[in-house]
């Protein structure tokens, strides 16, 4: 058995993608560990800036505590540069301050094109790799259930389902994902320790309930909500507690024998878009319930003449689209067996939970709140 990737003894985490919404909260959660020694990766022109970016991010989330300042160190880099952009005597430093690689950072983008998405996502992922083998510096790889997006055959996509060219064709930030597992799992072979998560699409929870107001769900909610229509239809997603995520990624780090494995933490319990909508419509937003392909039609028609928050996505609304959504099933049987018996949230999405991502994107100032 393999002894776990962060205890009181190997208790110092270099963190990347901490500005974001998963890497914010993963940082809070972290931290919640009172032993946890934490430098953060930050893109910024000094030291004093990273830290006002990652406490303007934090806050802006509301999880930010005024202790939080003394208990991280920042690093300031560059993901898509060699050596992560470090002078000879950090990139040493560095090396010396770490015991665990928690890699968050990515270019979240499913327009883009792989070519796009490679410096930072791939390259990025090369150069953090090439750190944490010059100290045998065990490695944790954030990576994403986007990977199986062609994938719609009915079966259980499993933990330890091999990825492959077709399943990652939908999109290029697939396949720079599963080019950055790939590089990950060739690193373990060479005797890296190291373990994969793959996250569901992550919606607010109840301990950590701030909307990502970037997503997809944001931006579908956004659209439709303009567009005063939405599907009724199989259309669906995998949304999954944030609290989930966040709590379990760190047990996952605190438990034994996760070498060389994939982990899915996701709501094996798919949301359907229509229930999403049918909240907003509760909380009194005027959106019409429609067919698929009339939804669609709508979206089309005002191509030319709106700035709809799903326009970017137009093209991936395809015909056929819920049926492949239902036919694209997700299985998390290995990451049960770790978590649990441990501390950690359902995965489940709740009505009130709904409402309250869809009140916050209206907060954020997304949309404006009915009359």
């Amino acid at each position: 058995m393999t002894p776990a990737f962060l205890s009181p003894e190997k208790n110092r985490v270099f963190i990347t993608g901490v500005t974001g919404y998963l890497g914010a909260h993963l940082v809070a959660e972290l931290l919640a560990l009172p032993w946890v020694k934490l430098t953060c990766f930050v893109r910024a022109p000094s030291q004093q800036a990273g830290l006002a970016r990652l406490r303007t991010s934090m806050t802006e989330f509301g999880i930010w505590e005024t202790g939080f300042s003394d208990r991280v160190t920042i690093i300031i880099g560059d993901l898509g540069k060699p050596k992560l952009g470090l002078n000879t005597t950090q990139y040493a430093q560095l090396l010396n301050d770490v015991d665990v690689v928690l890699h968050n950072g990515a270019a979240v983008n499913y327009v883009l094109t792989y070519a796009q998405l490679k410096n930072t996502n791939v390259n990025g992922t090369q150069e953090i790799l090439k750190l944490a083998q010059e100290q045998d510096i065990a490695f944790v790889n954030v990576s994403t259930l986007r990977l199986f997006d062609a994938r719609s055959d009915g079966q259980p996509i499993r933990e330890t389902d091999a990825v492959d060219e077709k399943s990652t064709s939908y999109s290029g930030y697939s396949r720079s994902k599963w080019i950055s597992e790939k590089l990950v799992a060739a690193a373990g072979k060479r005797g890296m320790p190291y373990f994969v998560v793959r996250p569901g699409l992550i919606c607010a929870g109840k301990g950590y309930n701030s909307p990502n107001i970037n997503d997809a769900l944001a931006k579908l909610v956004t659209g439709c909500i303009q567009l005063g229509a939405a599907p009724q239809s199989q259309f669906q997603f995998n949304l999954t507690s944030l609290d989930y995520v966040v709590k379990g990624l760190v047990e996952l780090m605190l438990a034994s024998d996760t070498n060389g494995k994939t982990f899915h933490l996701v709501n094996d319990t798919p949301t359907l878009c229509s229930r999403i909508l049918e909240t907003a419509r509760t909380l009194g937003y005027p959106v019409e319930m429609c067919g698929y392909l009339q939804w669609v039609a709508k979206l089309k028609a005002i191509a030319s003449t709106s700035d709809n928050a799903l326009l970017p996505l137009l093209d991936y609304f395809e015909d056929d689209l819920p049926q492949k959504s239902q036919g694209r099933v997700f299985d998390s049987s290995l990451t049960q067996s770790f978590i649990s018996d441990r501390p950690v949230e359902d995965a489940q999405i709740d009505d009130a939970a709904l409402m309250r991502v869809i009140e916050g994107f209206s907060q954020f100032q997304l949309f404006h709140k009915p009359a």
